[in-house]
């Protein structure tokens, strides 16, 4: 028996035709996900989980690995400055870089070079992307 504002969890999976693996999945996916609370009155679901801005999205390098430049597409505020700092793996500023776009949407590139305008060589970096109070990061491979 449950008293108001006790929780239970339950699985309840309808479907057919999935093999083991794929309703073992399905039911981890449920149980994680659907959880019920009593209240005085009747059962009600929980508030919806926040869903993230999505005004603001840094898209995967491209190519990766690359040679000679790496992109990166972007979308966030119109004629609002990106930044775009470059680490190696040892936690290095390698590069900063900077583009503001007129339109929501842009493309964020970068040469390979570190600060000083050398070429940098083949390894693993770091790019963190951020505008205003946003930030996100996405690794890349160069190989020379």
């Amino acid at each position: 028996v449950l008293s108001p504002g006790d929780t239970e969890k339950f699985v309840l999976i309808i479907g057919g035709g999935l093999n083991s693996g794929e309703l073992q999945a399905n039911m981890v996916a449920a149980a994680k996900s659907v959880s019920m609370v009593l209240d005085e009155d009747s059962w009600r679901a929980p508030s919806p989980p926040t869903l993230p801005d999505i005004s603001f999205v840094v898209g995967g390098p491209f190519p990766n690995p690359w040679q000679d430049e790496v992109h990166l597409s972007v979308s966030g505020e119109p004629s609002v400055p990106w930044k775009m700092e470059i680490f190696d793996l040892r936690g290095r500023l390698v590069r900063e870089l900077g583009s503001t776009f007129a339109a929501p949407a842009g493309e964020m590139r970068w040469d390979g070079l570190d600060l000083g305008g050398r070429e940098l060589s083949s390894g693993v970096y770091l790019l963190r992307v951020g505008q205003k109070e946003q930030w996100t990061s996405r690794k890349t491979v160069r190989i020379r």
